[in-house]
């Protein structure tokens, strides 16, 4: 399976089954994701779900994938999100980093500021 088909099927999972599903999708023990807007950084399942899943969940956070480009051990989303945090849905971009060995080793998630 291609990296881009990773992150498509892993998209849908989440669509499906909520942003938990996150971690089904292969990943590295030492996965990281970084989200400079919430102010997260996180490494390995544990912190992954409690620093960020939970949250995510906790604020009713939505995203569909719009598109997704893949050079090299990236793929680059680009995302529609809906949450409890903003009153209107926004575009953000996240590039998850993949290992040769085809699992997601960190993802980061760029987004505008929240309002005010």
């Amino acid at each position: 399976m291609s990296n881009i088909d990773t992150v498509q099927a892993g998209f849908k999972e989440i669509a499906d089954r909520g942003m938990g599903a996150m971690l089904d999708m292969p990943h590295t023990d030492d996965f990281a994701v970084h989200v400079p807007t919430l102010a997260i950084d996180a490494q390995g399942e544990d912190e992954v779900r409690t620093k960020f899943i939970d949250l995510v969940e906790q604020v009713h956070m939505r995203s569909e994938l719009i598109d997704a480009l893949a050079e090299g051990p990236f793929v680059t989303c680009t995302l529609r999100v809906e949450s409890d945090l903003r009153p209107e849905p926004t575009t953000a971009v996240q590039v998850i980093r993949f290992d040769e060995e085809g699992r997601a080793a960190e993802l980061w998630a760029i987004s505008p500021p929240l309002p005010a």
